[in-house]
């Protein structure tokens, strides 16, 4: 049983830690998007920007646009979703995307 207990303790190990932690980052920001859409309620702005709606409108490249200009390159939905407080129980948030990561990159 200890044995058992020992194993649960570990970390995830993987020969990739770069691609787990952009997955991991990644999908913790989804998570944490998903999350803020359902304890608002019907946001649905939030939702259809999560879900790329404006991706192509100008709200968007005007928002990519003003930024590029201050110096910040590259910048893409997920970036600007990061942007979102976490507000719920990040620790199980943290794992559920831990867990997600690990998969994925197997």
């Amino acid at each position: 049983m200890m044995q058992c207990i020992q194993l649960e303790r570990e970390e995830p190990m993987t020969v990739n830690e770069d691609t787990l932690s952009d997955y991991k980052s990644k999908y913790l920001t989804h998570y944490q998007a998903m999350h803020r859409t359902h304890n608002v309620g019907a946001n649905s702005a939030l939702q259809q920007f999560i879900n790329g709606a404006y991706d192509s409108s100008s709200w968007f490249t005007n928002v990519v646009a003003n930024l590029k200009s201050m110096g910040f390159q590259g910048l893409t939905r997920q970036d600007l979703l990061r942007l979102l407080k976490p507000d719920g129980d990040v620790e199980a948030m943290e794992i559920m995307a831990e867990c997600r990561a690990y998969y994925q990159g197997t």
